[in-house]
């Protein structure tokens, strides 16, 4: 179906939901079948919070960690930081906010272009 809509290059997961309706020995099978296969049921909190945890490990497994010093004069770009990256710690030094960030490369590279241009 990806192929029809013109999106086989986008990343993917199978996912088999409503698996409570199917026995143990199906469930095997599937396993069997498609091992990368996501196997849960909507109704289960644990299944959700597991897919959860799984889509997170998917996006962020392309993430870079880096370290961005934005300028005291220029804390207006703050916003910027925190729309493309995920900032994991924040400090102040002499010259600015020190904040260590985590996010795509393409995201990091644009947030220390425009940090560079202050």
């Amino acid at each position: 179906m990806l192929r029809e809509i013109g999106a086989e290059a986008v990343p993917s997961r199978l996912l088999y939901n409503k698996i409570d309706r199917v026995t143990e020995a199906d469930r095997a099978a599937l396993r069997a079948r498609q091992p990368d296969a996501i196997l849960l049921s909507a109704m289960s909190p644990k299944d959700v919070a597991a897919l959860r945890e799984t889509i997170i490990a998917f996006f962020e497994a392309a993430m870079v960690e880096d370290q961005l010093v934005l300028p005291y004069a220029k804390q207006g770009l703050l916003s910027d930081v925190y729309e493309n990256a995920r900032v994991l710690s924040e400090d102040y030094g002499t010259t600015g906010r020190i904040m260590k960030v985590r996010g795509l490369p393409g995201a990091i590279t644009r947030l220390r272009r425009t940090l560079a241009a202050l």
